[in-house]
Formats: C-alpha cells, structure tokens, sequence
C-alpha cells in the first residue's frame, strides 16, 4: 500500500554513529552500514561519508539531496527508509578496523546522512510475471524520479527493493540533477524523457496500459505549506558549503514542476503509452 497523502513533515532524528558494522557492496561513494543511537535508542543506518564519496568536494549537496527526496516521497506515493541526521565523531571513527573506513571516518567528522537499513520483507527486484503486482508502485516511482530530476535509477543500478506488492525506493544522492546541468529546457517544464529511457522500470512499463491520476491526487497534497514545513526542517549541516544556496533553488523548481503538472506530465504519459 502507498504512502497515505495525508503524510507529514518532521526533522529527521539525530543520531551518533556508535558501531561500524560493514561496508556495504561496492557503490562508487563506499557506503557502509553502522549502528547508531539517538533518544530513541539504536538504529542501523546506511551512511555515506564525505570523504567517501565519489566527488567529496560536493558535501554536503548530496545529503541535502537525499533528505528532500526523503520528505517528499510520502507525499507522492512512494516508500523509502527514514532519514536520519547522523553524527560521525572522532570517537567513532577511531574505533573503525577497517583501515580504509577509518580514514574516510576521520575525514568525515560531523553530520551525514543515514538511511534506515531495511531488510525483510524487502528483497531484490523479481522478474517476469512477478512484477506484475508491482506495476502501481513502479509507476509511482517512475514518474517521483520525473518530478524530482532523478537520473539514478537505472537498469544496472536499480536502488529500489521489493517486497510482494510494494517498492522501496532508496540512494537519491544524484536526484535534482538540474543543479549541475548546463543549459537545456526549463527543469520545471522539462518531461526529462532521454533520463527516463534509462530508468529501471522504462522497459516494464512501456506499452503497457497507464493512468497517472494517482500520482496528480498525492501532487495535491504537496502544497506550499509542506514545501516551506520541510525547508524548515532541513538540517543547518546540510545547506552549507558546496549546498549553500542550493535548497531555494531546489524548492523554486519543485514549487513551478508542481504547478506546470500539465504541461511535462502528458508527456511522460504519452511515452510511457507509445
């Protein structure tokens, strides 16, 4: 079952990095799964550190990514794991064994962005005739990349785990790609059909019947007032150095994406129908 539109904004949890647990497969910003805790005890987080990620100088733009893809995924009919602000400190990270993790721990002091890891009853994609239940949901996540600018989700890198009839969507460090584009249509206009050739589900989805009404019934929750609730609650961590200035710009192209729904979104349906 989707995400209610009745959703609401709140400040992700602070948490302290506690126990590095394992670095995770081989993405290309080394992330690694810890324990953390916070006033509600402990929890495991997926992280990835500054100076692990594949261009470090871009922190903490891809924190403040990940966390506005978080906040808005309620509200658009789409599952993903809790955000956390994660605080790695110099006590952590001397505790890492892990002598290529310590030092991108050490590098890394300060606030992170931490993904609650999820495990069961989520698993990898199926195939076949088994994704047949989960054509809602894919649609859903299709057309949320759409409307964030999320060129991520590709066939060789889903980011996207299932269960028997929904989909969590996770890893939107790249997502409002329009911040690093240079010249190209209007990103609050733009149906970003070339991106979407791409997307792991542009296969499964193409050609078969559609109806993006649901995906307008959860744009309508997504009102002035929720985008200024999660502008006031995007952490002061997140909106500095190469981010600074960067979540007004985000938020300007969400609000007018928002309100030019019809001019780009026939348009992914008539591609998603050709």
């Amino acid at each position: 079952m989707a995400p209610s539109p009745a959703a609401t904004v709140s400040k992700p949890e602070i948490v302290e990095a506690e126990l590095f647990l394992q670095p995770l497969a081989s993405g290309r910003n080394k992330p690694a799964l810890v324990t953390a805790r916070g006033n509600n005890g402990p929890v495991d987080c997926v992280i990835k550190m500054a100076q692990g990620l594949e261009t470090p100088f871009l922190a903490p733009l891809p924190y403040l990514c990940e966390w506005l893809a978080a906040a808005l995924a309620p509200f658009l009919g789409v599952w993903v794991p809790r955000p956390y602000e994660v605080l790695v400190t110099e006590a952590f990270a001397r505790s890492i064994d892990d002598p290529r993790f310590k030092a991108i721990a050490l590098g890394s002091i300060g606030s992170t962005y931490g993904s609650e890891f999820v495990g069961m009853p989520f698993t990898q994609l199926p195939k076949g005739a088994a994704m047949e239940a989960l054509c809602p949901a894919a649609e859903a996540l299709l057309v949320f990349d759409a409307y964030i600018h999320n060129p991520d989700r590709r066939i060789e890198n889903a980011n996207v785990l299932a269960s028997a009839n929904d989909l969590l969507a996770f890893d939107h460090g790249d997502a409002f790609s329009f911040l690093l584009a240079i010249g190209g249509l209007d990103p609050a206009i733009d149906p970003l059909l070339t991106t979407l050739e791409s997307h792991v589900f542009s296969r499964w989805l193409r050609g078969r019947p559609c109806s993006l009404l649901r995906f307008l019934t959860h744009l309508a929750t997504l009102t002035d007032e929720v985008l200024e609730a999660i502008v006031a609650a995007t952490p002061n961590p997140w909106q500095d150095g190469y981010a600074a200035g960067k979540l007004a710009k985000i938020i300007d192209v969400l609000r007018r994406r928002r309100d030019a729904v019809n001019d780009w979104l026939p348009k992914v349906e008539a591609w998603l129908q050709a």
